[in-house]
């Protein structure tokens, strides 16, 4: 009696860890994209000032004195690993000062080996800031 309670659990056992969902393994900072540009859109009717995006846990900020209104700036550089990690974008308009937040650029479902993307941060209306790398 005891050795069929014992194969029971076992058997309960054996099933219950067979039907259990299984964790993703996920790797810790996967490089999505490498990135060698910068374009900065301003969509808006005011000039915008003193721009500076950083990416966390990095060295890495561009800094941008002047977007004209309804204008871009862009600039390339080396291509840098895009790790997939947060960014914030400071910036002054009509002498208020904006700060966004938890940045995280959108990439291309599909980004092939070796190619190289801009990264695009459009400034909008309201402070409202749209991140996407193509």
């Amino acid at each position: 009696m005891k050795i069929l309670q014992g194969l029971s659990v076992l058997l309960t056992l054996l099933c219950a860890s067979c039907s259990a969902p299984q964790s993703p393994k996920v790797q810790p900072n996967p490089v999505i994209a490498d990135i060698n540009g910068l374009v900065i859109i301003n969509n808006t009717q005011a000039d915008i000032t003193e721009v500076r995006l950083t990416i966390a846990e990095s060295a890495r900020q561009v800094n941008v004195s002047r977007v004209l209104p309804m204008s871009e700036f862009a600039t390339v550089f080396q291509a840098k690993e895009y790790r997939g990690r947060p960014a914030k974008l400071t910036w002054r308009q009509g002498g208020v000062g904006h700060v966004s937040l938890g940045l995280i650029f959108s990439t291309p479902r599909e980004v092939y080996e070796g190619e190289q993307l801009r990264a695009f941060l459009t400034i909008g209306s309201e402070g409202k800031v749209r991140a996407e790398a193509k």
